[in-house]
């Protein structure tokens, strides 16, 4: 075998592994294309410092792929998103993962959101709603669709990503590591903090009276290179002296596919003359959240 021969089959033989995690890449990369937009979500909360796997490998300059990551985020066109709020001290919600409020987002820059909301009440049970709010108008459905605007503008707010990008640009981490989940590697950013209402306020406005410590983890796809959960671990008293522990999950996904928000093509209730809502038309109409 001559010099020549040798050194490329020397280099085929580097090419191998190169070539072999490429096709994993690739491969991981198109399954995740096939999952639907509520199974990213559900797969990305499940994601946690438990379920996933440090990595050996330290980032050097975390700062730098978070700064980026700011960039990249904050200038898609659009996203789905999932918020999902435990309370700890509820005993009674042992059964349903201590879960007392979920929310479904989807969202088109710059003031489009179709909003899906499920409570728990203990008097009540299970409480579901929804909303389309685009700019000013906003349309409400808890059994029949109504424009009644002026509502969930603070709730609209708190469900984006920009609450995130607001805590990885004005605040320092206490820690950043690499994990390994589902094929994918994320950098994660840790934070310490005081509740004094501002932080939670923007999550959750029935906290925004919340004083005790939080914890503050937010992941960074390295693979894409934007934000995907961000979760908000606290424990409190209430001004009333009462003790709250929960967590704030959020996860996103489907960044500048083709969401689209629109307001329902008829209403349900319309006002009289006198403004009081009427039925107009008993079928509901249906608004699908992107797959």
């Amino acid at each position: 075998m001559n010099t020549i021969t040798q050194i490329l089959s020397a280099s085929a033989l580097l090419l191998v592994p190169s070539i072999i995690l490429i096709v994993i890449h690739l491969f991981t990369k198109k399954r995740q294309e096939d999952i639907p937009t509520e199974g990213k979500l559900k797969n990305l909360f499940v994601m946690s410092k438990d379920t996933a796997i440090k990595d050996s490998m330290p980032i050097a300059d975390w700062r730098g792929i978070a700064l980026e990551s700011l960039k990249l985020t904050q200038e898609t066109k659009s996203y789905c998103s999932r918020t999902v709020l435990k309370d700890l001290t509820a005993e009674n919600l042992g059964t349903r993962d201590y879960i007392v409020g979920k929310w479904r987002l989807d969202f088109v820059n710059p003031d489009r959101y179709h909003i899906s909301q499920e409570l728990w009440d203990v008097e009540l049970g299970d409480i579901y709603d929804e909303w389309v709010t685009i700019g000013r108008e906003n349309y409400q459905n808890a059994g029949l669709w109504a424009r009644i605007d002026g509502l969930n503008d603070e709730l609209n707010m708190a469900l984006l990503v920009d609450n995130m990008l607001d805590i990885v640009r004005n605040e320092e981490p206490v820690s950043s590591e690499v994990y390994q989940y589902d094929g994918g590697r994320y950098l994660l950013l840790e934070y310490g903090a005081q509740v004094s209402g501002e932080v939670i306020r923007r999550f959750l406005e029935s906290y925004k009276d919340l004083e005790g410590p939080c914890e503050i983890q937010i992941w960074i796809s390295l693979e894409t290179g934007l934000f995907v959960k961000g979760t908000i671990i606290f424990k409190g008293e209430t001004p009333d002296g009462g003790l709250v522990q929960g967590e704030v999950h959020q996860m996103f996904t489907s960044y500048d596919a083709d969401v689209k928000v629109s307001a329902p093509p008829w209403l349900n209730l319309e006002p009289d003359s006198e403004g009081n809502l009427r039925v107009v038309n008993t079928k509901v109409p249906i608004l699908p959240h992107h797959p």
